[in-house]
């Protein structure tokens, strides 16, 4: 799983959904973190990202909420 940046936002090449921020980014990976190759690692489904407390903003990009200090 790769990400590819565009001005505003990250895409992953895996699945396509985009993302706000590269902590969102990480947030929908599952698995293990610098795993070797082959190790188990996938995409978030929609609703395992929801349940996690991320949400899509208008333009269809993947956020998490910020915590308010």
């Amino acid at each position: 799983m790769t990400k590819h940046k565009t001005p505003s936002s990250i895409r992953c090449v895996g699945c396509g959904m985009e993302f706000a921020s590269s902590e969102a980014f990480d947030m929908h990976a599952a698995g293990r973190r610098r795993a070797p190759l082959g190790s188990p690692q996938r995409c978030r489904t929609e609703t395992e990202m929801r349940a996690m407390g991320m949400s899509q903003t208008s333009g269809k990009r993947w956020s998490i909420a910020r915590m308010r200090p």
